[in-house]
């Protein structure tokens, strides 16, 4: 496997999550209670975020931590999980329960 940057990964996920978003730097810091150009440095790799600013972000982003974490070190293959996480992502836990009943019904045969 290649050498990768996490931080940089990291930040591309966030800089694509608040773009799907529709909003900026400025709108995600007010929403996340972070300054923008410390979003701006996560974005780039620059920072680390703690893991509480990792939650904020999650929240501020509207999307699980699980959906937040979908980085793409393996391109092909998390663009993918990625994908299907985002479908499910927002749905009710009846609807979650009955994708999870269908998945395994499928991968058991």
């Amino acid at each position: 496997m290649e050498d990768y940057n996490i931080r940089k990964i990291f930040g591309e996920r966030i800089r694509k999550l608040r773009k799907k978003a529709k909003i900026s730097q400025e709108k995600l810091g007010e929403k996340a209670k972070l300054h923008p150009t410390y979003i701006g440095m996560v974005e780039r790799g620059e920072k680390s975020p703690t893991l509480d600013t990792i939650v904020k972000l999650a929240k501020a982003l509207d999307v699980s931590l699980l959906h937040l974490f979908c980085l793409t070190i393996f391109p092909e293959e998390d663009l993918l999980k990625s994908e299907i996480l985002s479908l499910i992502d927002k749905r009710n836990k009846t609807q979650k329960q009955l994708v999870l009943k269908i998945l395994r019904g499928i991968f058991q045969k």
